[in-house]
């Protein structure tokens, strides 16, 4: 098996893993009659619909540079700008359900900032005269979407006891992880903020990330509103 073979497998038991964490949340929703519940599992679908885009674009694209900005609106400005909408939809729906089930006291404020990082964010991917200028600005805001549910979770471990803070920081290391898992997987990143780290062990390591963060995430959020 080449290592692009086993990659594309690692990411595809991916997705299969979390298009049966979302039936598994579906189902729970049926059973308990819980909004959250609902919300998580839309969360993974998007996320499904988003790797998909991104594998697509990464591994069948026949079109030339991978990285923004793109000065022609072809197929690797829309599967980029499709990943970032449905991974960015997903994410203001799982902090809508925290922020309004869990953590009612950030006032949606997570919530309001992804839609606003996710119109800079495809901005900046075709603005070429402002490109850096743009990613800047995105910066900030992406990583306080990126780290805001990690936040939430150590403010609900250092402040219960028993089974909650337990599964607490069991969903603290699954988003961590996942997380990794997606940085590691954005070529923009991998040629900057982690240029130190050899490309083949970041390609290789982010399905990796991914699947074991999903993993740890599913008791989690379960019992986040038990």
């Amino acid at each position: 098996m080449s290592s692009t073979e086993l990659i594309l497998t690692l990411w595809f038991i991916n997705l299969i893993e979390m298009v049966l964490v979302a039936i598994i949340f579906l189902r729970e929703y049926k059973k308990h009659e819980m909004n959250f519940y609902l919300g998580v599992a839309i969360f993974y679908i998007l996320f499904v619909v988003a790797r998909s885009c991104e594998i697509i674009r990464l591994f069948f694209n026949p079109e030339g540079s991978l990285n923004p900005p793109y000065l022609e609106l072809g197929w690797n400005f829309w599967l980029k700008t499709g990943y970032t909408l449905f991974s960015y939809i997903g994410l203001t729906i799982i902090y809508f359900v925290l922020e309004r089930y869990v953590f009612t006291r950030t006032k949606y404020i997570f919530t309001i900032l992804v839609p606003i990082t996710t119109i800079i964010s495809i901005w900046f991917t075709i603005d070429v005269a402002h490109y850096e200028l743009l990613l800047n600005i995105t910066i900030p805001f992406y990583l306080l979407i990126l780290f805001g549910i990690v936040f939430m979770y150590v403010y609900l471990a250092v402040s219960t006891s028993g089974e909650v803070r337990r599964n607490s920081i069991m969903i603290i290391f699954g988003i961590l992880l996942f997380e990794l898992g997606l940085v590691f997987a954005l070529p923009e990143v991998q040629a900057s903020v982690f240029a130190g780290i050899p490309t083949d062990i970041m390609i290789i390591g982010a399905p990796i990330l991914s699947i074991i963060g999903v993993l740890l995430q599913i008791r989690g959020f379960k019992t986040s509103v038990s």
